[in-house]
């Protein structure tokens, strides 16, 4: 449990949260019960022992009507300059709808009509977390290929089903949101929305 809650905290920050709920004036009580989840949740959220999936995020962002990056802070990457300026756009929200929208719209701008073949360039790079029986399939096949390496092998690229929701605007772990704003060194503004 300890190992999670540090790989957790590498990974993401709920610090602003907990900061805007205090200038808000809410109540963490108040504030879980309106977002549908337990107390005890939330306060796993914020200590680091539970990491929420988009959906959750995206629930946050809606009731306190402001973007990911005003809740959340992702760590373990430094964001490049054109992507420290924050970025908000659909608040209040019209539908309450989860969007990866800004993600595409990143990559439309930014490349043009070849925009789809880079967005799944950029998906093959992106750091895969490991459940713990695939890293042990994997330091096997690297054992298996190199007796001496005591290194697992690197795995990166987003399984089918993570984009899949990513192309559906579902809900995915947060450590798919981490990977790919580290990928692209931007803050989850350029990422996820909603409207």
């Amino acid at each position: 449990m300890a190992r999670e809650k540090e790989r957790n905290l590498a990974m993401v920050s709920f610090d602003r949260l907990r900061l805007l709920l205090k200038m808000r004036d809410i109540k963490q009580e108040q504030f879980a019960e309106e977002i549908d989840i337990s107390y005890n949740v939330f306060r796993a959220i914020l200590c680091g022992y539970y990491v929420p999936d988009t959906g959750l995020l995206i629930k946050m962002c809606m009731r306190l009507q402001c973007s990911a990056n005003d809740i959340m802070e992702l760590r373990g990457f430094e964001v490049k300059d054109r992507y420290k300026e924050h970025r908000t756009e659909f608040y209040p929200p019209v539908y309450g709808t989860l969007t990866y929208e800004p993600l595409r719209r990143l990559f439309r701008g930014n490349y043009g009509k070849d925009w789809k073949k880079k967005l799944l360039e950029m998906y093959d790079n992106v750091p895969v977390e490991l459940s713990k029986s695939r890293l042990e399939a994997s330091r096997a096949a690297v054992k298996k290929m190199n007796p001496k390496s005591e290194k697992p092998a690197e795995v990166k690229g987003l399984r089918v089903t993570a984009r899949t929701k990513l192309n559906n605007d579902e809900p995915v772990k947060l450590s798919v949101l981490w990977g790919i704003c580290s990928v692209l060194h931007c803050t989850p503004d350029y990422v996820i929305d909603y409207i």
